[in-house]
Parts: structure tokens; C-alpha cells; sequence
């Protein structure tokens, strides 16, 4: 919820940034945050399912080298 609400705000300031710098239709304008907005939405999923991927691997590292010792 916190990241979809920090990706409308950062695409929002952008969206503003972009329209007052360069003088783009309105339509090329939405399709072009269209898809910065779907890009950054999978680049979090990315690094989320990256970010779990790293905490399963060390789980079972931990539950092998406390096994191990435990042997």
C-alpha cells in the first residue's frame, strides 16, 4: 500500500515536471506515465521477490549449519 502510494506521488511529480519542461500532447503525456508506472510497479515486485528469495536461501542456510552443529 505504502509503495503504490509512493509511486502514484513520484509519478505524479514527475507527470508535472515533465509537462512543464517539455510540450507533450496529452496523449503521447499518459501513455508515456503509463508505462513508467508499469515499469516501476514490476521492478518492485522484482526486487520484493528478490528481497524474499535472499531471506528463503538464508533460512535454510541457518537450518543447515544449525543442524550441522547440532550433529
Amino acid at each position: 500500500m505504502v509503495g503504490g502510494l509512493c509511486h502514484f506521488v513520484f509519478l505524479s511529480l514527475m507527470s508535472l515536471w515533465l509537462s512543464l519542461r517539455y510540450d507533450f500532447c496529452p496523449f503521447c503525456h499518459s501513455v508515456f506515465c503509463s508505462f513508467v508506472f508499469v515499469f516501476l510497479c514490476f521492478f518492485c515486485l522484482y526486487l520484493s521477490f528478490c528481497l524474499k528469495m535472499i531471506i528463503f536461501a538464508e533460512s535454510i542456510y541457518n537450518t543447515v549449519v544449525y543442524r550441522a552443529r547440532r550433529m
